[in-house]
């Protein structure tokens, strides 16, 4: 009888495995991807922050190719940023908008829950000059 009983659990660790390490798996792989794009949002929205102080001494397109140069080594091959900077007003009471889109363009493989991973960072800023404390 306890023969027959071991013959019968044999083998049960490699199913057990079979079965959980796919979803371990895809759990890994999410838990990287979401903290990725969490690192790139907080990057990009600090860049975003220094594009616009750049627009107090550069031109704008200048300071839209300095944010381009800082925050393109980090992004996936297969991931688009756009950014938009714009100025109004003159020296004292110049108001500087910025605006920033990164889309992603992931395969879902037919899978429509996985198009959340599709979904854009969009970061939208406004600045004042002259800054606090640089009067």
């Amino acid at each position: 009888m306890t023969s027959l009983q071991k013959k019968v659990t044999k083998g049960q660790g490699l199913l057990e495995t079979i079965l959980v390490l796919p979803v371990a798996l895809a759990f890994i792989v999410l838990l990287f991807y979401t903290s990725y794009r969490a690192m790139i949002y907080f990057y990009a929205d600090h860049v975003l922050h220094e594009a616009m102080i750049c627009t107090d001494a550069d031109s704008l397109s200048s300071c839209e190719i300095e944010f381009q140069n800082q925050i393109r080594p980090l992004m996936l091959r297969n991931e688009q940023v756009q950014i938009q900077l714009s100025k109004s007003g003159f020296l004292k009471t110049a108001r500087v908008n910025g605006e920033i889109q990164i889309k992603s363009n992931v395969q879902n493989f037919g899978f429509s829950f996985l198009r959340i991973l599709n979904a854009g960072i969009h970061i939208k800023k406004q600045m004042s000059f002259p800054l606090k404390g640089f009067r």
